[in-house]
């Protein structure tokens, strides 16, 4: 398959967010996996783009539209060389706009939907991706197997999954060195519930959709996320959702997915991946969550169309 983007880079922006890329020493350090199982070693060459995309054609067209990319996926490459985090602003706004704000109103307690902002849903979104450049990339032992190979077609989702949790892990981190402070970090892990129910509606046979379902339903079975049958509304508990995003496997030693993936085995997880069946709730939810589908491809003509009318204007602006 074959896809191609065309878009606006902001200088200032990117620049702004380069000095994330600083700490990757110290979140690699702090996953919650065995300090004997961390790439300390690997290169964090991470350069970040942030662009407003202009165009789009290939396999990005196609279904669901991403909102940022991580390349290149070879572990070989990344070891040596690190890999580049592409975020697509304007796609990242139209979104939250279209999706997960008016989920996030349908499905959340009020006081916590209403603080469901865009700001910290671009830094997750960009800590995912830089997350998917921690943690390991090989089988312990076995350094020509990649995790990629050893898990087969487990492994998608269990990277994304991965991303979320090292995504937002790494937020807590920084918190704790004083990047963000505690009301953000509060934002983020709201957001973080609100989103699974966002990327659940692509479905158990695409990656991030199982990815969302399997954290939902461990976050959900252990108390960090809550639900009243009288509302019909969610919660993220906030008193127990950073240890169970943080180290998620606390009460079953090795389930966290780098652990997984440095074993290089599915972990019992029978069938596709556990947990790959939508609770009650949430099944009785996604009725209405699907009734916002309001996915980027249905505004992208509009969005293409504002964005060439922007690098129009910046092509004059330069000319003049």
């Amino acid at each position: 398959s074959y896809e191609s983007f065309i878009g606006l880079k902001d200088p200032v922006e990117s620049e702004r967010l380069a000095s994330l890329v600083e700490n990757l020493p110290a979140l690699e350090a702090a996953l919650p996996i065995p300090d004997e199982h961390k790439y300390l070693d690997r290169s964090f060459a991470s350069p970040i783009s942030v662009v407003t995309l202009i165009y789009a054609s290939g396999e990005t067209r196609a279904g669901i539209q991403t909102i940022a990319f991580n390349l290149p996926n070879d572990p070989r490459v990344r070891e040596g060389e690190g890999s580049k985090k592409v975020m697509l602003r304007n796609v990242i706004d139209a979104k939250f706009v279209t999706n997960l704000k008016p989920i996030a109103e349908q499905v959340l307690v009020p006081e916590q939907s209403a603080k469901i902002s865009v700001d910290p849903y671009f830094t997750r979104v960009l800590m995912h991706e830089l997350a998917h450049g921690l943690g390991p990339d090989y089988v312990t032992g076995q350094p020509d197997l990649t995790t990629r190979q050893a898990l087969k077609d487990r492994y998608a989702a269990m990277e994304e999954a991965k991303a979320d949790a090292v995504g937002t892990n790494s937020l807590r981190v920084l918190t704790g060195k004083g990047v963000y402070d505690e009301a953000f970090l509060e934002e983020v892990y709201i957001d973080h519930v609100a989103d699974m129910f966002r990327c659940v509606r692509f479905g158990i046979t695409e990656a991030h959709g199982l990815g969302c379902l399997t954290q939902f339903n461990f976050l959900f079975d252990r108390g960090a996320i809550t639900y009243d049958e009288a509302t019909g509304l969610f919660a993220a508990d906030l008193e127990i959702i950073p240890g169970r995003v943080g180290s998620p496997g606390g009460d079953r030693p090795g389930r966290h997915p780098a652990e997984l993936r440095r074993r290089g085995n599915d972990g019992g997880l029978v069938a596709t991946i556990p947990g790959a069946e939508p609770k009650g709730a949430l099944r009785a939810t996604m009725g209405q969550a699907a009734r916002t589908h309001y996915e980027a491809h249905f505004t992208f003509d509009r969005l293409v169309d504002e964005s060439l009318q922007l690098y129009a204007s910046v092509l004059e602006a330069h000319r003049a």
